[in-house]
C-alpha cells in the first residue's frame, strides 16, 4: 500500500510541476523565494528584526542573482553542454576573480558598516585577498542551489518532451493503420461476414479468421523493422480472400509469388499499398468487373 501511496503522489507531483513548468517565470519566483525563507527564517545570518534580515538579503540579492544567471545561461548553456570545456572553465575562473571583488565592495562598504559588527576581515582592508576569497562562502551556494533547480526544470522539460515525441509518434502510427485499412473496406467485409453468419454458411468462421490474422499482422508485426517475405505474402492472401468475398463474382484476380521467398526479409505492409490500390481505385464502379494480376519474383538480394 505505501508503494501505491509513494506512486500516486509522484504523479501527482509530476502533474503539478509540469503545470507550473508551463511557465518559466514560475521556476524563479519558486527559487528565490525558497531561497530567502532559508536565508532569514533557518539560517538566519544576521542578528535583529525580520525586517533587516529581509533588507541586508535584499542588498545582496544583485549580486547573487547575476552569479546564479550569468552562471547558469551564459557558462552552463552556451559553453558548457556546448562543449566548449576550456572557455567554460576559463569563464569560470573569471566570473570567480569578479564575484570575489565585486562581493569584497558590498561587504566592505555595504555590509560591515550597517551591521556594525567588528570583524578581522574589514580591519584587514579592502584587497585583503584572503578575505575576499573567504567570503565567497555566502555567494556561491545560492549558486549551487540555482544550478541545481535549473537542471531539475531541464530534467522536466526533457521528459515532456519525449512524452510530446511519443504521443506524437502513436498518433502518427495510428494514422499510418488507418491509411492502411480502407474504411470502405473494413464496414464491407463485416457487413458481408454478418451476411454469412445470418444464413450460417461454412465461410463465415473462415473469413473472420482472415480479418483477424490481417488486422494482427497490420497492428502488431507492422511495427517490427524486418518481416518474413512470406509473412507479408500470407496477409496478402488473407486481405485478397476478404476482397474476393466483398466483390463477389466481379473480382478476377490472379495471385503469384515464386522464387527464394524464405530467404528473403522486407519492411512490413511494404506490399500492401500496391495491392489496396488496385481494389481502392478499380472497384468503384458496381456494374464492371475487376481484373488484377499480382505477380512477384524474389531474388536473394531484392524483389521484382
Amino acid at each position: 500500500a505505501s508503494n501505491v501511496l509513494i506512486v500516486l503522489v509522484f504523479t501527482q507531483y509530476l502533474s503539478v510541476m509540469k503545470k507550473w513548468h508551463e511557465r518559466e517565470a514560475t521556476w524563479h519566483v519558486l527559487f528565490w523565494m525558497s531561497y530567502f525563507v532559508l536565508r532569514i527564517a533557518v539560517v538566519q545570518m544576521y542578528s535583529g528584526s525580520f525586517l533587516f534580515r529581509l533588507g541586508m538579503e535584499l542588498i545582496e540579492f544583485p549580486l547573487k542573482a547575476f552569479t546564479v544567471y550569468v552562471f547558469i545561461y551564459v557558462l552552463v548553456k552556451r559553453m558548457l553542454l556546448q562543449k566548449k570545456y576550456l572557455l567554460f572553465f576559463g569563464s569560470a575562473l573569471l566570473l570567480t576573480f569578479i564575484v570575489m571583488w565585486l562581493n569584497r565592495l558590498e561587504d566592505y562598504f555595504i555590509i560591515y558598516p550597517l551591521t556594525h559588527t567588528p570583524n578581522a576581515r574589514y580591519n584587514a582592508g579592502y584587497w585583503s585577498f584572503y578575505s575576499a576569497f573567504f567570503n565567497l562562502v555566502y555567494v556561491y551556494p545560492v549558486l549551487g542551489m540555482g544550478t541545481t533547480v535549473y537542471f531539475i526544470s531541464s530534467w522536466f522539460e526533457a521528459q515532456l518532451a519525449r512524452e510530446k515525441l511519443a504521443r506524437e509518434k502513436a498518433e502518427i502510427e495510428l494514422k499510418s493503420l488507418k491509411d492502411q485499412i480502407h474504411p470502405h473496406f473494413l464496414f464491407n467485409t463485416l457487413n458481408n461476414i454478418y451476411s454469412l453468419a445470418l444464413l450460417q454458411s461454412d465461410k463465415t468462421a473462415e473469413m473472420m479468421l482472415r480479418l483477424s490474422k490481417l488486422l494482427s499482422f497490420m497492428v502488431y508485426d507492422g511495427n517490427a523493422t524486418a518481416v518474413p517475405l512470406s509473412r507479408e505474402l500470407q496477409a496478402l492472401q488473407d486481405y485478397v480472400e476478404l476482397e474476393k468475398l466483398r466483390l463477389g463474382e466481379r473480382l478476377e484476380i490472379s495471385f503469384q509469388a515464386t522464387g527464394t521467398i524464405p530467404q528473403v526479409n522486407i519492411a512490413p505492409l511494404l506490399l500492401f499499398p500496391l495491392l489496396e490500390n488496385c481494389f481502392k481505385h478499380g472497384s468503384h464502379r458496381t456494374s464492371e468487373k475487376i481484373w488484377v494480376r499480382f505477380q512477384l519474383q524474389a531474388f536473394a538480394n531484392g524483389l521484382d
